[in-house]
């Protein structure tokens, strides 16, 4: 189906859980007022379970997916090769709880290969799956990115929680002159400032080796005298929180190319 007929049959069914990545939750959202003329929050939809991508426990993003679609949005990992190996449960502690029984999940440093049990330290998260008998998987590499949350949970299990969920692949972390930044960072900017839409893209070389430049588009009520200080604000709100400077390349509604399913928010050109 297109997304406009998916959209109808979501109407037609009263349909009460879509599962789906937050990209195109958001890609239906445009097309349901753009073409339709429908407010989804009015819709039958209760549940959105995001899969494939980050996004889901990136607050803004989470924050602002639940409010235009009127409903509760939650986050779910997996694996082809492993599984579905962690969940966020109805308290959303703003982690992923880790289906521990199941799987042995092991952080591990991205420079030294150590073993990562403290929290709040970035590392790549290795798998291995207890309940695959026909095809054992031992300590997959994964190439996501986390870190553990120093706390349990308030629903009452005690599996360990990934603080954030999942904040990236490995080859889409940003190391420039010696700083770290994950594409969920950027998203969380992005999405907590009401004049920019959803759709954004890190431009990585362009201008050189460490070159970072940030493809955002601004909403349409947005008038062109405003840009300047739009530009001026996202620039300082980024710097604040990575320490980078992005060169700020403002677009119009519609001008970055969409995704129906995964929307490409990542370009390296080095």
């Amino acid at each position: 189906m297109s997304t406009k007929e998916r959209l109808q049959k979501i109407h037609e069914l009263d349909i009460t859980t879509i599962i789906t990545t937050p990209t195109y939750a958001y890609r239906m959202l445009e097309v349901a007022r753009e073409e339709l003329k429908m407010d989804l929050a009015e819709s039958s939809v209760k549940t959105i379970v995001c899969a494939g991508e980050p996004g889901a426990l990136v607050p803004a993003t989470k924050k602002e997916l639940e409010t235009q679609w009127g409903c509760r949005v939650f986050d779910h990992i997996g694996a082809t090769e492993v599984g579905a190996w962690g969940f966020e449960c109805l308290e959303s502690p703003g982690g992923l709880h880790i289906n521990e029984p199941m799987f042995l999940c092991e952080l591990m440093d991205l420079d030294s290969g150590a073993i990562i049990t403290e929290p709040d330290r970035y590392g790549k998260l290795i798998i291995t799956a207890f309940h695959r008998k026909a095809r054992p998987v031992i300590r997959f590499d994964t190439c996501d990115l986390a870190c553990w949350q120093d706390s349990q949970c308030t629903c009452g299990r005690t599996f360990r929680l990934l603080k954030g969920g999942i904040q990236g692949k490995t080859d889409h972390l940003l190391k420039i002159r010696g700083t770290f930044v994950t594409l969920a960072v950027i998203e969380n900017i992005v999405h907590q400032d009401s004049q920019l839409g959803t759709e954004y893209q890190v431009i990585i070389g362009e201008k050189g080796r460490d070159s970072l430049a940030l493809a955002v588009e601004v909403k349409p009520d947005v008038p062109m005298h405003r840009w300047e200080n739009v530009k001026k604000n996202l620039f300082e709100k980024i710097h604040y929180e990575t320490h980078l400077h992005f060169e700020i390349q403002l677009k119009n509604h519609g001008e970055i190319a969409r995704g129906n399913f995964k929307s490409k928010r990542f370009i390296d050109l080095r």
